[in-house]
């Protein structure tokens, strides 16, 4: 058995997948028109298009197509068997000039590949339906967070909670939760974050309590199978409603911070050991901090903080790297912010940030210039009881959307959801989960279907799931 030389094979393999009948001169479609087929020894990079190198790095590689023993003849002779002059090239049914093989979307014209929402391009992912399903088993859930808790691909849920022990709910890869029974030894919980804090490949949880001067601070170890137990690491004492998480001193084991919305109290960064075994503290203050967030605001690549304080001018402290801050101020001092998020608004490489204002006119959009300097946008988002918020895209266009939880009753509770138009500039979209009074959600793929879902706490009734679909276009 001999390999055929690669420039005679290259042509005929890509003559292969397109053509019926080959001879002299014929050619698929998609070999570039400027090169001479009569010539077997044409310079590769004028005469192989663009998928040739595809072709060739497929599983079926020049070795084995030329294997068993074929030779040029007897391939020409497969390729033309049974076949008449009439169909010598790629079927392209919808004429966007790509064989209907090479076409994710073969009778759709406007789109050769599919979108989340498949191959109808009316069809656009964004709109929030109601599963009908209850998370929680009691009221006062306060924050939902998502993550594969017991290690089979898909999203579960931790349920924080300040009226109960903290729960775990289930996912059966579908979207549909199941309580798995488990009851953390909580102390009115109001926050907490998922993160592999003694990086054994599993998702811990560390929580947050508020307004108990007993209540304490934990973290919970993960066995792998969502079984969670007390690690006896504690934290000061405090109000906490807020907690962000990072790597402060560039050893990439997870850190976080925390909120204390008491100004009594000291919101703190606090950096993991190594271990997951205990953490060193460092203090900014009573600030009567209401949000926290965490990331690169300055383009350094150290995680900053950004606080969001009740009464006073919001904060920005910068990293040195080691776990270091400096600080410095932003925002209108009587605002009351009450949730921060980081995201790349306007698609200009750097973070920005919006700022969820409690009780206040409207939520605000700040632009970084790219140093971790913000400059307001003018935009007042209404969210009247703004308690969380995230970024992220939410119908798929390539940009950043932000979600405002509402803790407020009645008709303006719930979650709204605000739409960007690629450059930071935001309008109101839909208003899910009325008559829901939140202090938040969670959001992430539950059903595998590849949209971002949201998962909305309750403070006075059961969690409620909204799934991500395809509806019309408006």
């Amino acid at each position: 058995m001999r390999k055929f030389d690669l420039f005679m094979t290259l042509p005929l393999l890509l003559t292969a997948a397109c053509i019926d009948e080959v001879s002299e001169g014929e050619k698929c479609a998609t070999v570039d028109d400027t090169a001479a087929p009569d010539d077997a020894t044409t310079d590769l990079e004028g005469s192989v298009p663009d998928t040739a190198e595809d072709d060739i790095a497929d599983d079926d590689t020049l070795e084995d197509d030329t294997a068993g023993g074929d030779t040029a003849d007897e391939i020409d002779d497969d390729t033309a068997a049974g076949d008449t002059d009439d169909d010598t090239e790629c079927a392209d049914r919808d004429e966007d000039g790509l064989c209907d093989e090479d076409d994710g979307c073969p009778d759709e014209p406007t789109l050769t590949e599919p979108t989340a929402c498949g191959c109808d391009p009316s069809l656009v992912p964004g709109t929030f339906v109601d599963s009908g399903q209850t998370i929680g088993s009691g009221v006062g859930n306060r924050k939902m967070l998502i993550g594969d808790l017991d290690g089979d691909s898909d999203l579960d849920l931790f349920l924080v909670s300040a009226f109960h022990p903290d729960e775990v709910w289930l996912n059966d890869g579908t979207g549909t939760f199941t309580d798995s029974g488990a009851r953390l030894d909580s102390f009115v919980d109001t926050v907490g974050l998922l993160a592999d804090f003694d990086q054994d490949g599993d998702l811990d949880v560390v929580t947050g309590a508020h307004n108990r001067s007993s209540a304490d601070s934990r973290l919970y170890l993960n066995d792998g199978a969502a079984h969670f137990t007390d690690s006896g690491v504690r934290f000061a004492t405090g109000n906490y409603v807020s907690m962000g998480l990072g790597d402060f001193n560039n050893d990439s084991w997870p850190d976080f911070a925390v909120g204390n919305h008491s100004d009594s109290r000291s919101t703190y960064a606090y950096t993991n050991n190594g271990a997951g075994t205990g953490f060193g503290g460092v203090s900014f203050g009573g600030l009567a901090a209401w949000a926290i967030t965490v990331g690169d605001v300055n383009g350094d690549s150290y995680d900053d903080i950004l606080i969001g304080v009740h009464g006073a001018s919001n904060q920005i402290h910068l990293n040195n790297g080691a776990g270091g801050f400096t600080g410095s101020t932003f925002g209108d001092p009587t605002s009351n912010a009450s949730t921060l998020s980081l995201g790349d608004v306007d698609a200009d490489g750097d973070l920005d940030a919006v700022v969820g204002i409690g009780g206040g006119p409207g939520s605000e959009v700040w632009i970084n210039d790219g140093t971790g300097a913000f400059t307001d946008s003018g935009q007042a988002l209404v969210a009247n009881n703004a308690s969380h918020s995230t970024i992220t895209d939410i119908d798929y266009d390539g940009d950043l959307d932000v979600i405002f939880s509402d803790m407020a009753d009645g008709a303006n509770g719930g979650a709204r959801i605000y739409l960007n138009d690629g450059e930071g500039r935001f309008t109101l979209g839909q208003h899910i989960g009325v008559g829901i009074a939140s202090q938040g959600h969670g959001v992430g793929d539950v059903n595998g279907d590849g949209l971002v879902d949201m998962v909305l706490a309750a403070e006075f009734q059961s969690g409620a799931l909204f799934l991500n679909s395809c509806a019309v276009a408006e």
